[in-house]
């Protein structure tokens, strides 16, 4: 009568199993519905082609017609009182009618040739590069926007370049009293709406939710977005509302749980 040998396991095949069951335990505490606060938004998507044209700044060979070196003056004097200790209610109302009257006179040229010029100098200017006196001129009050917007830190930018182009447009657009996203490319303007809707969160709410309309408008999924900015909100109704069509829309495990977060603040 032959003796049947036992099988064995050696340590090594004990641990792959271990961990194989581990593995298996941890995919289904995954799939396994529980509520999870959403830490972050979803991220904003631009193409290679894209990020390429806004990484691409002027050269500060820049040359300005008399017209465009005039509204330039102007430009400077807003920079200084921005920068400085302000000025009376009459002055203040007094230059903005005159940059309004510069914005809508100067032609397409002019105003492209000087928002290239200033284009040109900002990064060395908020490298403090180019002195105290021609960085209040050329900058403002744009610091400070830098850092009500989280794009600037403790005076330290941590926006990419591409934003910080965008958000500078936008407030050249703005001090000449024109719409601030004027003749923004597909790509700046996502990168100017994308970076006010996903990640300025000293914002107005009511500015990032149409920040996200804009991003719509520009063919962006913005579901998980207007989601993740109710739930920053703490309209936990809409929230949940959001994440848990996201999550029947998607299959997304993730999103439920988001959904879920949001549901259990309600009670």
């Amino acid at each position: 009568m032959k003796e049947v040998k036992k099988s064995s396991v050696t340590p090594a095949g004990s641990r792959l199993i271990l961990a194989s069951v581990a593995a298996g335990c941890a995919a289904v505490l995954l799939l396994l519905p529980r509520p999870v606060a959403p830490l972050s938004g979803p991220s904003l998507s631009l193409s290679d082609s894209e990020l390429g044209t806004l990484n691409t700044f002027p050269s500060a060979d820049v040359e300005l017609s008399e017209a465009a070196t005039g509204a330039l003056s102007l430009y400077r004097q807003q920079g200084e009182v921005e920068a400085g200790a302000g000025e009376s209610r009459e002055d203040f109302a007094s230059r903005a009618r005159r940059l309004e009257e510069v914005g809508t006179q100067l032609s397409e040229d002019d105003l492209n040739a000087l928002r290239n010029h200033l284009l040109s100098k900002m990064i060395p200017a908020l490298r403090g590069e180019l002195g105290a006196e021609e960085e209040n001129a050329l900058l403002g009050s744009f610091p400070r926007v830098l850092e009500r917007y989280g794009a600037s830190r403790d005076g330290e930018t941590i926006a990419p370049p591409w934003v910080l182009r965008a958000l500078f447009m936008a407030r050249f657009h703005h001090i000449f009293r024109l719409e601030p996203t004027r003749d923004f490319s597909e790509a700046e303007q996502k990168a100017y709406w994308g970076w006010l809707a996903l990640y300025s969160e000293g914002a107005p709410a009511e500015l990032r939710l149409g920040a996200a309309n804009r991003l719509e408008v520009l063919g962006q999924d913005v579901a998980e977005l207007r989601a993740w900015l109710s739930y920053g909100q703490e309209d936990y109704h809409r929230a949940s509302g959001a994440y848990f069509d996201l999550s029947e829309a998607t299959g997304s495990i993730r999103a439920r749980n988001h959904a879920l977060a949001a549901q259990a603040l309600l009670e």
